[in-house]
């Protein structure tokens, strides 16, 4: 659920932030950079939601040192086929991206928090 939360904040606040950045000249090399980094991170988002759904489908836990490839793969093939259904596909890659996004953004703010 914090997933959610936080991955509806960074997908809509993350494009306002942009524009707003748009507005002065100086900024504008800035704004195209967190768009870049925007779109990576909507792909990266859809591999971490992948490994989790193959982690759960194979029953496996999340803080076991095997290899992730296995769940990696099972996770996107289960994600493609949900995603190719008609009339669902945009609402499921969406959930998607937002889950993910809620995901990676929590992870890389525990990183960063335990630097400090």
């Amino acid at each position: 659920l914090l997933s959610f939360g936080v991955g509806i904040i960074v997908l809509l606040g993350v494009p306002i932030l942009t524009l707003a950045s748009m507005i002065f000249i100086i900024t504008i090399p800035v704004g195209m950079i967190i768009i870049a980094l925007y779109f990576i991170m909507m792909y990266v988002a859809k591999i971490y939601i992948g490994i989790l759904l193959g982690n759960f489908l194979l029953k496996r836990q999340l803080d076991n040192e095997e290899s992730f490839y296995f769940p990696l793969i099972v996770g996107m093939i289960v994600i493609s086929i949900v995603s190719s259904l008609p009339y669902l596909d945009f609402f499921i890659s969406y959930f998607i991206s937002i889950l993910g996004m809620g995901g990676v953004v929590i992870y890389l703010y525990s990183l960063c928090k335990e630097r400090i």
